[in-house]
């Protein structure tokens, strides 16, 4: 699962968890009423790659996402930064997968709920890993 392998290398970056404990970094929808700011990580996609020929391992690209939920537009923005720079560039053995690469591919709209003073905005990582 490669929400486990974003998830994995959140709650691992110090400087993330600082701001952001890991118990509120989980896999899958954020529970209603979680203590923020707090992450919220789900796999939208997964697309086999192409291979060189039968004898090559096979590559997976999926896509997870990362919604930042925060208290304020600049905690929204300065989790973000932090989420972003715990997991673009990785790669090797994480969580128990072979990772080929994680890159940034979009950062979301910046979402708001008024009444309920939420800022949001989701990141999008591509996760190249073996299948």
């Amino acid at each position: 699962m490669t929400a486990a392998v974003i998830r994995s290398l959140l709650v691992a970056d110090g400087t993330l968890t600082a701001a952001v404990p890991s118990a509120r970094i989980v896999a899958g929808l954020l529970p209603q009423g979680v203590a923020l700011p707090a992450l919220g990580i789900e796999e939208i996609s997964s697309v086999p790659q192409p291979t060189i020929d039968a004898q090559a391992y096979a590559l997976m690209r999926t896509r997870v996402q990362v919604t930042v939920s925060a208290t304020s537009y600049p905690q929204q923005k300065a989790v973000a930064a932090l989420a972003r720079a715990a997991c673009e560039y990785r790669r090797g053995a994480i969580a128990g997968q072979q990772v080929a690469s994680i890159v940034l591919e979009s950062t979301g709209p910046d979402l708001r709920d008024g009444d309920a003073q939420i800022f949001q905005q989701p990141l999008d990582f591509i996760v190249i890993h073996h299948q």
